[in-house]
């Protein structure tokens, strides 16, 4: 039913849509302005109806519902059919204006939390320092990492997942989730644009900070990579007394943005190596941590899920780093999955949709993504994603594309023979990507 009154009033589809660009009602638009005059966008995904779906449904019905009732008391036929007639166009643009409107509101909420958590973690917290992590990749390991590490020595607590907004850090401390004895509490703070990690830094001041490295990840979002390097510098420029662990080819780029430096630690990391292990060990010793220890914890360290993980699988093995893709990513990883590939005697198979988020760059990037798959790998399974011609264009080994929604991880022997091939899972887009 949902299905067929969608097709006239597709309010479902155009919600659903807010919900992807999570209420950023810029890129709302830009989707608008694409996807117009189609239809069925809930693919791989459906709509989730929060309190804030919920609320601008109901605005927006009791909106259009007053609007009709006024115009047939007022006996206006002809232009309740032009109302009706056209819902099938003004729908979007309504949600757009509906959800600015409740963006408003929630901003205001928003910003109360905000204060509110700053004040209780001040007050209940009064010997807890913090650690906090950024970067362009990386966050979340380095987290798990970091409080694998200290957890034999010190009295660590995390903000656990994939929380990394300030809303997000206000409502875990607000709900009364860190242990009180918390002698170091590790915080990750992700940014999507510049003043994004100045506000989590703000609710919970870091003592200590890792910025993982300054990459090419949401490009898009942050406008040029002076932007984002700004931006993931708020983790030390907030607050004067934060010291900043971070690689010495990130100090280069920070100096380059004429960024004050006098924060910051650089440490040393091998070529070709992940920067990960090396900022954590250099912040642990600092800690007192043995090295014998930090080195220990670290080889039993098991990443989270979709982050390098080595999944076997119907007598296949499978390299999982769907989690997100980059340009710098793209290429490391390939890189060390094509090695690990040699080891075994087997040929490299990979499975991507792209790389998204990238903006005017985009094309670029997924073209040089397919040079590097062509270099690494040889063969390729393609998502059919709205990235992925211009990686296909530059492709010089064989491919395949997957139908919509199949997920190849589940049945790989279907795909790929586990005998002489490994599968590295490259990314994994939300609908977005393939509409």
């Amino acid at each position: 039913m949902i299905k067929f009154l969608n097709l006239f009033f597709p309010l479902w589809d155009f919600l659903y849509i807010l919900q992807l660009e999570e209420y950023e009602l810029k890129r709302y638009w830009w989707q608008v302005q694409r996807r117009l005059f189609k239809r069925g966008f809930q693919k791989r995904a459906t709509l989730k109806y929060t309190g804030r779906i919920k609320v601008t449904i109901a605005l927006l019905v009791t909106m259009l519902t007053a609007v009709i009732l006024e115009l047939l008391q007022m006996q206006m036929y002809v232009y309740t059919a032009v109302v009706v007639a056209t819902l099938p166009l003004t729908i979007p643009y309504l949600i757009g204006f509906v959800s600015k409107l409740i963006g408003q509101v929630v901003t205001l909420q928003k910003n109360r939390q905000l204060r509110a958590a700053t004040t209780y973690f001040k007050r209940n917290y009064p010997n807890t320092k913090v650690i906090a992590i950024t970067g362009s990749f990386g966050k979340t390991t380095t987290k798990y990492m970091l409080q694998h590490v200290l957890q034999y020595d010190h009295n660590v607590a995390i903000i656990p997942n994939n929380i990394n907004t300030g809303i997000g850090v206000a409502h875990h401390i607000l709900a009364n989730k860190v242990p009180t004895k918390t002698e170091w509490l590790i915080v990750e703070m992700g940014a999507y644009r510049q003043g994004d990690i100045a506000q989590t830094a703000t609710v919970v001041v870091p003592d200590l900070a890792i910025l993982t490295i300054l990459g090419d990840q949401h490009l898009c979002r942050f406008g040029s990579h002076a932007n984002l390097v700004a931006g993931k510098s708020e983790i030390f420029t907030t607050n004067k007394q934060t010291t900043c662990y971070v690689t010495t080819s990130s100090l280069r780029l920070i100096k380059e943005q004429r960024i004050a430096t006098n924060q910051l630690v650089a440490v040393e990391v091998f070529k070709n190596q992940k920067s990960t292990a090396y900022l954590v060990k250099q912040l642990a010793l600092d800690l007192g941590v043995s090295e014998e220890s930090i080195d220990t914890s670290i080889a039993n360290f098991a990443p989270p899920d979709r982050r390098n993980n080595i999944i076997e699988r119907q007598g296949v093995t499978i390299i999982d780093n769907s989690y997100n893709i980059s340009p710098m990513v793209a290429e490391a990883m390939l890189q060390e999955a094509a090695e690990t590939a040699q080891t075994q005697s087997k040929k490299l198979v990979v499975m991507t949709g792209g790389i998204g988020e990238q903006g005017v760059a985009g094309p670029a990037a997924n073209k040089q993504l397919g040079k590097l798959i062509s270099k690494y790998a040889k063969r390729a399974i393609l998502h059919p994603s709205i990235y992925i011609k211009a990686a296909e264009s530059s492709l010089t080994v064989p491919f395949v594309y997957i139908p919509m929604g199949l997920d190849v991880s589940e049945k790989p022997a279907d795909w790929l023979d586990g005998r002489t091939e490994i599968l590295l899972w490259l990314t994994d887009h939300g609908d977005e990507a393939y509409l």
